[in-house]
């Protein structure tokens, strides 16, 4: 499992498509995403609008727990 930050457009397309596939939108507002790959095949996403820090939080709480 690999958790990495969406930076580059290629990236933030490849989490656009996940969401698709699951059914939710990117917001146009979201300016920091973090996902969640395993086997190369993200598994999972949190995104913030304006708070980078809270984001952050979220996924260090989630990796204490795996």
């Amino acid at each position: 499992m690999i958790i990495k930050e969406a930076i580059l457009e290629n990236e933030i397309n490849k989490v656009k498509l996940f969401l698709k596939d699951v059914g939710l939108n990117y917001d146009r507002d979201i300016n920091y995403t973090v996902y969640i790959e395993e086997n190369d095949e993200i598994i999972g996403t949190i995104s913030a609008a304006q708070n980078k820090k809270s984001a952050l939080q979220l996924i260090l709480n989630i990796k204490d727990k795996i």
